[in-house]
């Protein structure tokens, strides 16, 4: 989010659930406007969801991995993936701080 000091993408090299892949809620934003993270147009989203490796058929579960937070992020990439048609969505509850404490493995 606007002021934080984070780097997300390189917290998620650094670790994340096998299989995962990073959806950066900034790069799939509408830059035309100066409202941070507007939603973007259907082309752009599509564009950048299918470098993912995701259509409209695959099965999302989202998840957070800002400890200090919760769940923040995972709810507006929720609603985006929603807004575009996908149905079957999913948010990890105790996102990726619930995934460790349950002892289970991480990539990285």
């Amino acid at each position: 989010m606007p002021g934080e000091k984070r780097d997300c993408l390189a917290e998620f090299k650094e670790q994340h659930i096998p299989g995962a892949q990073f959806f950066g809620i900034s790069q799939c934003s509408d830059k035309e406007t100066d409202n941070s993270y507007m939603l973007c147009n259907p082309e752009i989203f599509a564009k950048h969801v299918g470098e993912l490796g995701v259509s409209n058929n695959t099965k999302i579960v989202l998840y957070d991995a800002n400890e200090k937070k919760g769940m923040f992020s995972s709810p507006r990439a929720w609603w985006m993936f929603r807004a575009f048609g996908h149905t079957d969505v999913l948010i990890l509850d105790g996102g990726l701080l619930a995934w460790k404490s349950a002892g289970n493995v991480m990539s990285g």
